[in-house]
């Protein structure tokens, strides 16, 4: 599935819930949460991953269609290139 710079501002502008009540992870642990579009035709996953060597190392995303990354912060995280060909400093 190509996500279309459409189909991202579409994604991105829908009001979304939790399907359950998150908890958040300890430092070392990862989790994800099944979220869904307010009109519910929609289904993310966000992922939480406090992970890594570096002590304050996290990551948070938010996922379309399974593997459909929409948005990714990642703190304290080694350079990688983006998917627009840009790289992190």
């Amino acid at each position: 599935m190509d996500l279309t710079d459409s189909l991202f501002k579409s994604l991105m502008a829908k009001d979304k819930i939790f399907e359950e009540t998150p908890n958040l992870p300890s430092n070392n642990q990862k989790a994800q949460f099944q979220v869904s579009s307010l009109d519910g035709r929609d289904k993310f996953i966000v992922d939480i991953d406090r992970r890594g060597k570096i002590e304050m190392k996290s990551k948070l995303q938010e996922r379309y269609a399974g593997n459909q990354v929409l948005v990714r912060i990642d703190a304290n995280s080694p350079p990688h290139t983006n998917p627009d060909s840009t790289t992190t400093s």
